[in-house]
């Protein structure tokens, strides 16, 4: 079942997250801004890059639901992400990018609309090579923000202030 998006429309219009991604506290270890941090691997061997979003552990099969309204833009395999959607918003200028999923949510596909609050997918450890490489890290949703160049974008505050009024921390 879904988030309804509802709950949280009285949110900063500076923030383009609606719904947080997880139901409960209990579903994730808490936040930690990963974003930037080193990582070494590649397809072509180890090669020094930047994190480009954060990391938020949590159990295999933990249900993950969408931030935002918005259409799939990508969708399928992808070296480092593995099973990964990335989201147009429809309200704000940025694609949202969820990556390292098990398996998607039933009925998700490219162009698809999607509501805030839409069961997507669910955590996983997939990545890090060809099509159905998983194991290699443990399980977790790595999350994004790209501008509309697809430049990648810190996602931790905009995270942080959604948790804060989702949870009533």
């Amino acid at each position: 079942d879904n988030i309804p998006s509802n709950k949280f429309e009285e949110l900063s219009k500076d923030n383009p997250f609606k719904v947080f991604m997880f139901k409960s506290k209990d579903d994730y270890e808490g936040l930690y801004n990963s974003y930037n941090a080193e990582r070494n691997w590649s397809p072509n061997g180890m090669v020094v890059r930047g994190h480009e979003g954060i990391d938020i552990m949590s159990d295999m099969g933990t249900p993950i639901y969408a931030v935002a309204s918005g259409t799939i833009a990508r969708f399928g395999w992808n070296q480092y992400g593995g099973w990964r959607i990335n989201i147009k918003l429809d309200d704000a200028p940025y694609y949202t990018y969820y990556a390292h999923m098990s398996r998607y949510a039933d009925g998700m596909y490219l162009g698809k609309h999607v509501k805030a609050g839409e069961l997507i997918g669910y955590v996983g450890d997939t990545g890090y090579g060809p099509e159905g490489t998983s194991g290699k890290f443990a399980p977790h949703l790595h999350f994004g923000l790209y501008d509309l160049n697809m430049d990648s974008l810190s996602p931790f505050d905009f995270l942080v202030n959604l948790e804060k009024n989702y949870f009533n921390k």
